[in-house]
């Protein structure tokens, strides 16, 4: 015990030794810099864990934002497309509203601005005298230019008593031309305005059973099956109606409308009536003298001698021997009605002779 105490002794007693010592770390302290040593490791690693969490965050939202992108551009493509399709069929109802004249059909009101006719003024000359109408349409062509006057005239027809009808293209047109004849004619004719009468339709083979009905129900059941746009301001009336002789269960109905309805009628061809989708077309009532079977004039006025519509005979047709034949003579007169002379045979196929007796 003894050497030992004696050489711990020599050992603190040893110059060395003090370094040592001074060298040496407590026990707590040592502890301290081990736990510090462990916190600065776990720091290191949470932080690098916190940057790999921000590094697959940012990925994330890249990748997200990637996606929103591309469905943005499919979306936006898709918009594009239906789009364009709407355009097409834009393009496809406004060449059919254009074609059969159906344009803004929402209101009925606003229907005929869409198929809506030029309407035309209307003068008619007519001379004080008695004289024929060649007669005045020949003074009337000597005297007055359209071109000197800048105007624009539809057409120059004859009428009655040797009267000239001028359709115009415009209200001006008509002034010129009115105070055109007051001055270089004078007395000589006088002008008034005409007045533009409402086109007939008339609907071919329709049923037995409508032609007996009263007219408020024929129009009421041409309204209610047929797209026409008839509204209260549309004018629809029945002139005539009558069976056909050659059709015991069918007939004709004749009805006066106005420009808007019979260009949406003559455009479609045909009209729904009962079980029966009928022909329609334009109807024109050419007036034809019950005396002399002429064109142009009623009986009241006519000079010629009498002619059979039967036989072609000096008697009246009620008077005919043969009243059975009712196929019309090819009688010479009709070859001069200057009237007819240039109308189409397709429209003379389509007129029905109105006789005034």
């Amino acid at each position: 015990m003894m050497q030992r105490h004696s050489k711990m002794g020599a050992r603190m007693d040893h110059p060395c030794m003090e370094d040592l010592d001074s060298l040496s770390v407590p026990l707590e302290e040592s502890n301290s810099l081990a736990a510090m040593s462990r916190q600065g490791e776990w720091r290191l690693l949470l932080k690098c864990q916190n940057q790999s969490h921000q590094d697959s965050f940012d990925e994330m939202l890249r990748a997200i934002e990637r996606t929103m992108i591309g469905e943005f551009k499919n979306l936006q493509a898709v918009i594009e497309l239906q789009n364009k399709k709407i355009s097409e069929q834009d393009e496809v109802i406004n060449k059919i509203l254009k074609k059969t004249n159906l344009g803004d059909a929402g209101s009925s009101k606003t229907y005929a601005n869409v198929a809506a006719v030029k309407n035309t003024e209307v003068i008619v000359i007519k001379p004080r005298e008695k004289q024929d109408s060649n007669v005045t349409k020949s003074d009337l062509k000597a005297k007055i230019d359209p071109k000197g006057l800048a105007i624009g005239v539809e057409n120059m027809r004859r009428g009655e008593e040797g009267a000239v009808i001028i359709n115009c293209t415009n209200t001006m047109a008509k002034q010129k031309i009115k105070q055109k004849v007051e001055s270089d004619f004078g007395s000589k004719y006088s002008v008034a305005d005409g007045v533009q009468k409402n086109p007939k339709i008339i609907i071919r083979g329709v049923e037995e059973e409508y032609i007996d009905n009263d007219d408020s129900a024929i129009i009421e059941c041409i309204k209610e099956q047929n797209d026409l746009h008839i509204d209260e301001s549309t004018i629809i009336e029945v002139q005539r109606k009558y069976k056909q002789k050659d059709k015991v269960d069918k007939g004709n109905i004749v009805l006066t409308v106005d420009v808007s309805l019979k260009e949406r009628i003559c455009e479609l061809g045909r009209v729904n009536i009962g079980w029966r989708r009928c022909m329609a077309h334009e109807f024109f009532s050419v007036m034809r003298c019950f005396k002399c079977a002429r064109y142009g004039h009623t009986a009241q006025k006519c000079e010629n001698n009498v002619t059979c519509f039967n036989c072609g005979g000096s008697h009246k047709s009620n008077d005919c021997p043969d009243p059975e034949n009712q196929q019309y003579p090819q009688l010479e007169h009709r070859q001069q009605q200057s009237a007819l002379e240039n109308t189409p045979r397709a429209t003379l196929l389509r007129m029905e002779p109105t006789l005034e007796r």
